[in-house]
């Protein structure tokens, strides 16, 4: 137990260090920012990062394991905050070990953890895919070929936005896939389709609310012009990119750039890095606030589940 305290406290201050960086440059701007809605964005995502943590007791469900849906809240909040840790692992490997005090097997934990990608995925693929309905970024993606002059690049960049679209299309036919492929294990009992592509409705519901706090983000710095559908194309896009940077913890900086990219279609390029910046400020502070309070109420209470008997932590 006091390892894993002082693992997570590690990683909130590794948080804050590059939360420190950041803010250095986010200050240029913050005289012109509105803070009312900043402050909106952030009250609005302490309670995304809550309501996210709690999905994961609905993928244990889909996969025919009932956990306490407090109990498991407070596993992924705590584990989450170790994805600061260098190498970007540390949160899943912690995740899989804590599960065992909500008995959940390593394995079972493991896997939901796989399946927790696969659905999380999709759903942001989902959003993503509204990239057809804006013509800025599309132009965006059509300036990249004709500049770089680059075959194979253009062709994985349009394959990357196909992928997307047909990703979402197709979304019962990869979950029948993924769906047959888990219930070939001996360590998933059961794999619930119809809860599964529940599973995906509230995540790409939650995830949209995610998005429309960034778009809320984005009218709150003056000089920005975009579109909520366009908001929700470059958030989505911004969010698969950073989350497939392997190894860079949180995928901060990648997912940045990329963002940068994509919103200078739309403003200034300076203000488009002030927004950048000011949502990852905005993201990390929520965790932080998120974690800090997880920690702050830490109990021991006990409960049984399934007949066996669980501590809570």
């Amino acid at each position: 137990m006091k390892i894993k305290f002082i693992l997570v406290v590690i990683a909130v201050a590794l948080a804050g260090l590059a939360l420190a960086e950041q803010l250095q440059e986010a200050f240029l701007v913050m005289r012109e920012v509105d803070a009312g809605l900043a402050l909106f964005c952030l009250i609005g995502l302490v309670g995304y990062q809550l309501l996210n943590s709690c999905l994961w007791r609905d993928v244990l469900f889909s996969m025919g394991r009932k956990v306490s849906r407090y109990a498991s809240a407070r596993v992924w909040i705590e584990s989450e905050s170790l994805k600061w840790l260098p190498g970007g692992v540390w949160s899943y490997g912690s995740r899989v070990i804590l599960a065992k005090q909500l008995g959940v097997k390593k394995t079972e934990a493991a896997m939901s953890m796989l399946w927790e990608v696969m659905l999380t995925n999709i759903s942001w693929a989902i959003l993503a895919a509204s990239v057809v309905f804006s013509p800025s970024l599309l132009s965006v993606f059509s300036e990249w070929l004709k500049t770089l002059h680059l075959g194979g690049v253009g062709v994985l960049m349009v394959g990357t936005v196909s992928a997307l679209i047909l990703l979402a299309g197709a979304f019962y036919i990869f979950r029948a896939k993924a769906v047959n492929v888990l219930k070939s294990l001996s360590v998933v009992r059961q794999v619930n389709g119809r809860i599964s592509t529940l599973v995906v409705a509230k995540y790409t519901l939650l995830n949209t609310l995610n998005l429309s706090l960034f778009f809320t983000l984005c009218m709150a710095v003056p000089g920005v012009e975009i579109t909520w559908l366009d908001a929700v194309a470059v958030g989505a896009l911004s969010w698969l990119v950073g989350f497939w940077a392997i190894g860079v913890p949180g995928g901060i900086g990648v997912r940045e750039a990329f963002m940068v990219i994509l919103l200078s279609s739309f403003m200034q390029i300076e203000i488009a890095m002030a927004v950048a910046i000011l949502w990852r400020v905005i993201q990390m502070l929520s965790e932080i606030i998120g974690v800090v309070l997880v920690m702050s109420t830490r109990s021991n209470k006990h409960y049984t589940k399934g007949g066996k008997h669980y501590e809570t932590i």
